[in-house]
């Protein structure tokens, strides 16, 4: 079975580049761009299911009404 190459410009790069190694974490997120895959690891979520539209008008509310505190840092409990 040909072994699973994750990087598939390791060809072009030069010869000293051949002793590093790819971290697994790194590994691990190129699998998650597989279709086919829903990965619960890595932190990222299924968003499918996420109304991406009731974001924008929330984001479009909060930069109306005071953008200049949304754009900032806050207390790390955030804003009421």
């Amino acid at each position: 079975m040909p072994e699973f190459i994750f990087d598939k410009w390791t060809g072009l790069y030069s010869d000293k580049t051949q002793a590093l190694r790819s971290s697994q974490i790194r590994d691990l997120l190129s699998v998650t761009a597989r279709p086919d895959i829903i990965s619960f690891a890595g932190g990222l979520p299924y968003t499918k299911p996420i109304k991406a539209e009731a974001i924008v008008a929330a984001t479009e509310k909060t930069l109306s009404n005071d953008k200049d505190s949304a754009l900032q840092y806050c207390a790390s409990e955030g804003h009421l």
